[in-house]
């Protein structure tokens, strides 16, 4: 597959993702990548929510591991920290400049919510990504294996509706 083919590169998984943003849930309708927010700001997608606004979706390839053994500690790789601050750097740009934006691109990027996705998942790292997401509110940091889970459950959900719909 894309994830485990170490000849991927971002571009590969932007190309994909651009037509299946379903993926990430049902709570967006639409997907617009590469719109540039500021001079230097350029997230990889803006999802497009059912309620008008949009969340900022960022890729980054899907190394082995997200955190390093230091000592008795896991630490986050500099992938995963870098990873956060850009979209950190994203979404308070979206705060400090929303009626700009509005203005400039007609869409409304309000407090947005960001995703990083990154890695893989490892059993290792579970509970260590679990307390990293807690302590990075503005930043959901998800695995290709879970974003690979959750179009598996949304997949799952509408076979079970469409079953129950003919019968």
């Amino acid at each position: 597959s894309m994830v485990e083919d170490q000849e991927s590169e971002e571009l590969d998984f932007q190309w994909f993702f651009e037509s299946n943003y379903w993926m990430f849930g049902i709570d967006y309708i639409g997907i617009s990548s590469l719109k540039k927010i500021s001079q230097k700001d350029i997230p990889d997608f803006l999802l497009k929510r059912s309620d008008g606004f949009h969340d900022i979706l960022d890729l980054k390839l899907p190394i082995p591991t997200l955190f390093k053994n230091r000592g008795n500690k896991l630490d986050p790789r500099y992938q995963l920290t870098g990873g956060c601050s850009q979209i950190e750097s994203y979404i308070g740009y979206c705060n400090e400049n929303a009626e700009k934006i509005k203005k400039e691109f007609r869409e409304k990027i309000y407090r947005p919510q960001g995703f990083l996705v990154i890695g893989r998942s490892n059993p290792h790292d579970k509970y260590r990504l679990r307390q990293y997401n807690d302590d990075h509110p503005k930043v959901r940091v998800l695995t290709y294996d879970d974003v690979i889970q959750r179009a598996t459950n949304i997949l799952n959900i509408v076979s079970l509706c469409k079953f129950n719909y003919i019968n």
